[in-house]
């Protein structure tokens, strides 16, 4: 068992060591710069919305429990919570989201 790992963590090594040598052979040449000017896809309109309207609408669906449930209280809370984190998510996406 000791062999089969020992075994292992050199294989381990031996392909970090090369990993490292290829990236430290293109940092050189100057080949990494072109490998990582990669065309990001624009984000789709409806990945968008979901993003910023997932959580919201978790939280009304939870205060829709709770009004049935009679926890008023605990509804307007959460219904409160929800516009606020919706305003919050309109307003950051375009921040965090950076294409």
């Amino acid at each position: 068992m000791a062999t089969k790992k020992r075994s292992m963590n050199e294989l381990r090594q031996v392909k970090e060591f090369k990993l490292k040598d290829q990236y430290d052979g293109k940092c050189k040449s100057g080949g990494l710069q072109n490998d990582t000017k990669r065309v990001v896809p624009s984000t789709s309109p409806w990945i968008k919305s979901i993003r910023i309207l997932e959580v919201p609408l978790l939280l009304l669906v939870m205060a829709f429990g709770c009004i049935e449930e009679q926890a008023i209280i605990t509804a307007i809370i959460l219904i409160a919570i929800s516009i606020v984190r919706l305003a919050v998510n309109v307003i950051t996406d375009s921040a965090i989201y950076k294409r």
